[in-house]
């Protein structure tokens, strides 16, 4: 049921032909595209970059820490995607 929500809110975004990701949290689901060129260009978006293992993805991670239960609050930043 809420893989069905999830794909009703991504119905005509991405290419799931290109890559499509599934995954189950403890309070949701997600499911994550690859974006399709012409969604690409219209974003702005020129290039992707993986950044995982980067100074910054730990700066993105060290900013969203505030916002995440306290639980995983201190966890290294390898641990979030």
């Amino acid at each position: 049921m809420l893989f069905e929500i999830a794909f009703d809110e991504l119905r005509g975004v991405g290419d799931a032909t290109f890559g499509e990701w599934r995954e189950v949290g403890d309070l949701a689901v997600h499911v994550r595209r690859r974006l399709t060129a012409n969604e690409m260009r219209y974003a702005g978006i020129d290039s992707v970059v993986d950044i995982r293992g980067t100074p910054e993805h730990i700066a993105r991670i060290d900013r969203l820490r505030p916002f995440l239960p306290p639980i995983v609050r201190h966890e290294h930043a390898d641990v979030f995607p």
